[in-house]
């Protein structure tokens, strides 16, 4: 069995105030602020430059509505399960994306719902404008269904 330290506490936790969740039902007491305000730092830190670098595509190019599904490394969604992508590099949630080739070239940031990718991968469907967005497990691709979004490709 897994035993939490007050950093897993506190990541939980961070997800639990945004909806208003105590900190106490996560073991989390007042003798503990510093480390919680340190760990908060670092989650604050983390998201920052995610939102950063979400916000550093310069010059992008409106590619249009695409139809957008999901997969996982599995068997069931890819054929194999080593998760290792066209590219050449393991697979990723929040920045791969597979994708036709001939629209999209390999190695291109695309922004999709206002979340930047790489297209790292291919895919036997992923066809003309249609885009798969690769998630870490199958449940969650699933959930993800089939969207229609509007896509954006790095100049």
């Amino acid at each position: 069995m897994k035993k939490y330290t007050l950093k897993d506490n506190v990541i939980s936790a961070l997800i639990g105030i945004a909806i208003g969740i105590p900190l106490s039902l996560y073991g989390i007491h007042s003798q503990d602020t510093k480390e919680v305000e340190a760990i908060k730092g670092d989650y604050n830190m983390i998201t920052t430059i995610r939102e950063t670098t979400a916000r550093t595509m310069t010059s992008k190019i409106d590619l249009g509505t695409f139809k957008t599904t999901a997969y996982c490394d599995c068997v069931e969604c890819c054929g194999k399960s080593d998760g290792i992508t066209k590219s050449g590099v393991k697979t990723q949630e929040g920045r791969t994306i597979a994708v036709d080739p001939e629209v999209i070239p390999l190695g291109s940031v695309v922004e999709i719902d206002g979340v930047e990718y790489i297209a790292e991968d291919i895919g036997g469907a992923i066809k003309g404008d249609r885009i798969d967005i690769y998630f870490d497990n199958h449940d969650k691709a699933l959930d993800y269904g089939v969207r229609y979004c509007e896509v954006y490709m790095e100049e």
